[in-house]
């Protein structure tokens, strides 16, 4: 029988120890000052998936569709899994772990799509969020094996923005998608995306409660899903555009902004463990960022702390050739200053 993650996680529950066993990824997206969305997530495990940057053109035939958009975004191995991505009309899907995700009860040829292929399909098919909604909700979805996972039965849910409307979907009861409206613009792990709203409310309620003359600081959050979910809400909560006060230097640029919170989301390896996987430390094995308006997709590896940029504007999808190209063990390039 193959091992599940929900199970081993209701068994550390017995054993004390939930927050060593229930973390993965987390996501967040903003409006910045310049009214643009800006998007950022990691992606968190004791080891390297076989992570490959793709470029996927028009027109390519996957396994369960063939594209009618061109997209861009992270592929593990030569699965159907993509875990991230964003497509020529600047549509944004990052895939999380989902333990008490739940499937159609039917074979993978008998499928529409798999919970490995659902981020490709959408982002093949769907120009908008209303677009990729009206689609999820006609697709029959059955589980599949993440094969680097060995064995460790691994569900998922999708956070979903074009910049207009954000949500997360979460299958449950037999494969039946539900389509909840991301008010919070956040999402993390388990539990289900209501009950991590409800538990998000309080540190919310403070980051509102800010005075002018405050000195106010949040206090440390833990690194299991419910507090990463806490987290990111606050920053989000402070970030709210009636009431926070600007700086009107780089501190207001949305970009950066994003990649201030992914920092805040790093794991020290030595920190965190997920020993049903790997003896080895979790890590933030890639993390990157979207300016949905920009269409820009930035990245960075755990190996290797540059920034690179992708500029979908700058690729012809209709021409394109699909490329997948490792995203580890590049050489890291640094940029020297010389004193005078």
């Amino acid at each position: 029988m193959k091992k599940s993650i929900l199970t081993i996680a209701t068994a550390a529950v017995l054993a004390g120890s939930l927050a060593n066993v229930a973390n993965a990824c987390s996501y967040f997206s903003f409006e910045g000052i310049d009214g643009n969305e800006y998007i950022g997530r990691t992606n968190e495990l004791p080891y390297e998936t076989e992570e490959h940057f793709v470029i996927v053109p028009q027109g390519f035939e996957m396994r369960d569709s063939t594209t009618k958009h061109g997209f861009v975004g992270m592929r593990h191995g030569d699965t159907q899994m993509i875990s991230s991505g964003l497509n020529e009309h600047g549509l944004s899907i990052e895939s999380l772990g989902y333990w008490a995700g739940d499937y159609a009860d039917v074979s993978i040829d008998e499928s529409d799509a798999t919970s490995l292929s659902v981020v490709s399909t959408l982002l093949g098919q769907a120009k908008t969020t209303d677009e990729a909604v009206a689609i999820i909700n006609k697709l029959i979805v059955s589980y599949e094996d993440m094969k680097q996972f060995d064995g460790v039965k691994v569900a998922f849910h999708y956070a979903i923005n074009d910049g207009q409307r954000s949500v997360v979907v979460e299958h449950e009861d037999g494969g039946k998608p539900m389509v909840y409206e991301n008010t919070v613009k956040v999402m993390t792990n388990d539990p289900s995306f209501p009950q991590q709203l409800e538990t998000a409310a309080a540190a919310i309620k403070m980051a509102n409660a800010r005075q002018g003359e405050d000195k106010a600081v949040f206090p440390g959050f833990d690194t299991e899903s419910v507090g990463r979910f806490e987290r990111l809400a606050a920053q989000n909560a402070a970030y709210n555009l009636d009431t926070n006060l600007k700086s009107n230097d780089a501190r207001d640029n949305g970009v950066n902004r994003a990649w201030s919170m992914v920092n805040n989301a790093e794991i020290v390896p030595g920190t965190m463990y997920w020993e049903f996987l790997s003896p080895e430390p979790q890590m933030i094995a890639y993390s990157n960022v979207v300016d949905i308006a920009d269409k820009a997709y930035y990245f960075r590896t755990y190996d290797n702390p540059m920034i690179r940029k992708v500029d979908l504007d700058d690729i012809d999808f209709s021409e394109v050739s699909y490329s997948a190209t490792p995203i580890y063990n590049n050489v890291v390039n640094y940029v020297d200053v010389l004193a005078k």
